[in-house]
């Protein structure tokens, strides 16, 4: 609810939620800190009604701020309408501790990867340590605030992902009713650079190719032909990746399906003519009909267990040129040069699996040229 000019005055558009259920209502004002100074007084009566504060009237606007006042601010009030609220024996408490037991009981029934589930394990722990035995409602944004600023030895990344962590564990506290409000929604973010993309060049590409040949050329033709990530490849704790069911040669598709990708969502893949070429050679032949037909649909594309991709990894990085592989640099190259190549960010966005075209355009547009994507596509 921001402030806008209008007809040489500033105006404020209040939202039915918040004008009592009725239409929406126009308000306007001489100055812009007036229209500034309403919206917050909006504000802070949203947030007192969501306590459980009987609903003030906008002529009950000098009572709404005698109340504030006389408590000390938002935060203030917050806390003593909770502990009203204790007494009464409406709000349950909880520890953080048991809170953060439920939290990942949900996570498990809600069937998240055991990836995610350590991740978040991982990125709470600090917190669990410092905060185990306080009361899930005792926080304020201050206090996780500073507490976040002093968190050292890690990057600004990881500190970024314990924010984001935290922050989605308080959500879970809230919707459980154990607290009135996510305190993380009003401690910023920490600012972190996402690390840099490894794009290769279709030459590095190319040699690649021509180095390797089995399970090693699939998984190099796979992610950068088709833009799949290495675990959907190869496989991870929780699925044991793609399957040659998956691939329909007949109509040039792969399909994933939402138990191997990262966002539980399903894609299908065009499979491109030097792809297509890779795979008729690789795939696995069977005599008879029935039996042997099925146990090639289960069988693995790419079966590399975690020790074997060691070495598979510094092979790849050898063959490259590079010091050291990175993780889905097949899969970032694809993308890229898939942008470069058909200027559509939404298409490219499909095939690799971004919430949207945004994220896709953000992450990858302008990162090669258009004439090094036909010869990444062309061998």
């Amino acid at each position: 609810m921001k402030p806008y000019k209008h007809q040489n005055q500033w105006a404020l558009m209040i939202p039915a939620k918040l004008n009592n259920g009725k239409d929406r209502k126009l308000l306007t004002f001489k100055t812009e800190q007036e229209a500034l100074d309403e919206a917050q007084k909006q504000m802070d009566q949203k947030k007192t009604v969501s306590l459980g504060v009987p609903s003030f009237l906008p002529d009950k606007r000098i009572e709404i701020e005698a109340l504030i006042q006389k408590a000390g601010g938002m935060d203030v009030l917050h806390r003593l309408v909770r502990e009203s609220l204790i007494q009464k024996k409406e709000v349950v408490t909880k520890k953080v501790q048991g809170a953060f037991d439920d939290f990942i009981i949900e996570k498990e029934f809600e069937r998240v990867g055991n990836i995610q589930v350590k991740a978040l394990k991982s990125r709470l722990a600090r917190f669990l340590k410092d905060y185990g035995d306080r009361d899930v409602d005792s926080f304020n944004p201050s206090e996780m605030s500073l507490w976040l600023q002093n968190i050292t030895g890690i990057s600004d990344l990881t500190k970024r992902h314990i924010y984001q962590a935290t922050r989605q564990f308080f959500g879970f506290c809230e919707r459980r009713e154990w607290l009135l409000r996510n305190v993380m929604e009003s401690v910023a973010s920490p600012k972190a650079e996402e690390p840099a993309k490894e794009i290769l060049t279709p030459e590095q590409f190319h040699k690649m190719l021509g180095a390797f040949e089995g399970e090693e050329r699939l998984l190099v033709a796979l992610g950068g032909y088709a833009g799949l990530r290495t675990s959907e490849i190869t496989g991870n704790e929780d699925h044991g990746g793609i399957i040659w069911s998956d691939i329909d040669l007949e109509r040039g598709e792969i399909h994933l399906n939402r138990k191997i990708t990262k966002k539980k969502r399903e894609r299908c893949i065009p499979i491109c003519a030097p792809l297509l070429a890779i795979l008729k050679s690789q795939m696995p032949k069977s005599t008879e009909k029935t039996q042997n037909n099925e146990l090639r649909a289960v069988k693995s594309v790419v079966n590399i267990n975690f020790q074997r991709m060691k070495s598979v990894r510094a092979s790849l990085a050898k063959e490259a040129g590079l010091k050291e592989w990175l993780d889905n640099a097949l899969r970032h190259s694809f993308a890229s040069y898939h942008l470069a190549k058909h200027e559509d960010a939404a298409k490219t966005s499909l095939l690799i699996g971004h919430k949207d075209a945004a994220t896709t355009h953000r992450h990858y547009a302008r990162l090669v040229r258009k004439e090094d994507a036909v010869k990444w596509f062309g061998v």
